[in-house]
């Protein structure tokens, strides 16, 4: 499917060196004609008729050159529209994916306080997270558009900063200290990645893994 999107772009431009070549060809024929119109002689004397042809041709060339670019323009809308469109649908599908991993895969991790069992619960979803965050950096490459473009790096930066939480927290939990005094962090990041998914706007993470604070009110 990107291959074909790639792809679409190019037809226009073909269509459009078409256009301004059949174009052209009909202008020298034109100005060929216009030549031996009026006031000009050839062999057998005045050609009158030349003039009328000479018209002619140029206004099928003129005529041919605007239903072209219509063409082009419409056929340009459509195919943005359309690269719109499957986007959303690729996006809305990603999402899904999020809410899935932390609202199915996150809670037995969080509720897991022993190592032994943190150590099995957490590799599985991290890798998972890591995944979507790849995935989400994918679909902000062929983003239509800035606004779909921040929101998608926005979701990728919040999974970003709930994996440095729950890292921080296991690395805790692995050696004895108190883990607990983490959790603030590991909740603000899930929160702040749940609004975004429904809808709501928030800040960005702080650089450097530092903790995140949320937007006020949020």
């Amino acid at each position: 499917m990107g291959a074909e999107k790639r792809a679409t772009p190019g037809v226009f431009i073909v269509l459009a060196i078409l256009g301004i070549g059949i174009f052209g060809f009909l202008a020298v024929i034109a100005m060929v004609a216009s030549w031996v119109g009026p006031g000009s002689r050839g062999i057998l004397g005045p050609r009158p008729a030349a003039a009328a042809e000479s018209e002619r041709l140029g206004a099928l060339g003129w005529t041919l050159l605007i239903v072209l670019v219509v063409a082009l323009v419409a056929g340009w809308l459509l195919w943005r529209s359309r690269r719109r469109s499957a986007w959303d649908a690729q996006a809305a599908a990603l999402e899904q994916d999020t809410r899935t991993a932390t609202g199915t895969q996150l809670p037995p991790v969080l509720t897991a306080e022993d190592p032994g069992q943190r150590a099995l619960s957490w590799p599985p979803l991290r890798a998972e997270l890591v995944d979507l965050m790849r995935r989400w950096d994918l679909l902000a490459e062929r983003a239509p558009g800035d606004q779909r473009r921040n929101r998608t790096g926005q979701i990728r930066n919040l999974l970003q900063e709930l994996v440095a939480a729950l890292d921080a927290e296991n690395q805790a939990l692995g050696t004895g200290r108190d883990w607990r005094l983490l959790r603030p962090r590991v909740d603000q990041a899930e929160r702040a990645l749940s609004a975004v998914l429904a809808g709501v706007p928030q800040q960005e993470p702080s650089a450097g893994g530092e903790p995140w604070q949320p937007a006020p009110g949020g």
